[in-house]
C-alpha cells in the first residue's frame, strides 16, 4: 500500500474500532487495517503517535538504570525489540523501544568522535561545545553508573562496562569539565 497522509475522519476511526477490536488488553491489527484500508503496521503506528502526542502514554526522562536496562538487553538478545519489550519494557511497545535505541546510538556516534578527539589531546573547535556540553552531561551519567556498578543488574553492567572499554569514561568527564571550563562554561 502507498503511504499517504492520515486525515482526521481515519484517526477517529482508527480509535473506534481499537475500542471494539480489544479484547484481554491486545488489539486486533489485522482486522482494524482490513477496516481502514492500511496495513497493520501502519495502524500501530498512527495509533502510538497519537497516543504519544496525546501523552496518554508513560513519556517520562529515562533513568540511566533503564538505559543500562535496555543497552544491556539489545547486547543479550540483539535488536529483538519485540522480546526485549517482553523482557524488560512491558508497559511500552517495540517501536518505542526502537526509537529510544536509535536516537541514543545517533547521538552516541555523534560524540564518539568528539570523545576521540579530547582523549587525543585534539583541539575542541568553537562549534563542537554544544555536542561537547551534552556528551559532557551523557558520560557524567555514565560515570555515576559505573559507580554504582555493584547495585545494577547484569544487564546494565555489560552495558556500562563495555562503554567504560571503548572510552575511559572517568578520564574523558575529567578532560571535557576542563575544556568547558576553559570556554567559560560551567558545569
Amino acid at each position: 500500500m502507498q503511504r499517504q497522509q492520515w486525515s482526521k475522519s481515519e484517526r477517529n476511526t482508527l480509535f473506534k474500532l481499537i475500542l471494539e477490536n480489544t479484547s484481554n488488553n491486545r488489539i486486533n491489527w489485522r482486522l482494524i487495517s482490513a477496516k481502514l484500508n492500511r496495513t497493520a503496521n501502519q495502524c500501530r503506528k498512527q495509533y502510538n503517535h497519537q497516543t504519544k502526542s496525546l501523552n496518554l502514554k508513560k513519556n517520562k526522562r529515562w533513568s540511566g538504570a533503564e538505559f543500562g536496562q535496555l543497552f544491556g538487553s539489545v547486547i543479550v538478545h540483539g535488536k529483538k525489540w519485540e522480546l526485549i519489550r517482553k523482557l524488560q519494557f512491558p508497559n511500552l511497545t517495540a517501536e518505542q523501544l526502537k526509537k529510544k535505541y536509535e536516537l541514543f546510538e545517533k547521538r552516541r556516534k555523534q560524540g564518539e568522535e568528539l570523545v576521540r578527539k579530547i582523549l587525543n589531546g585534539e583541539e575542541i573547535q568553537k562549534q563542537e561545545i554544544p555536542h561537547l556540553i551534552i556528551q559532557y552531561k551523557h558520560f557524567t551519567k555514565l560515570l555515576h553508573m559505573y559507580d554504582n556498578v555493584n547495585q545494577m543488574d547484569m544487564l546494565s553492567k555489560q552495558a556500562v562496562l563495555k562503554t567504560d572499554q571503548d572510552f575511559n569514561i572517568r578520564v574523558s568527564v575529567a578532560k571535557m569539565k576542563e575544556i568547558l571550563t576553559a570556554h567559560g562554561i560551567e558545569v
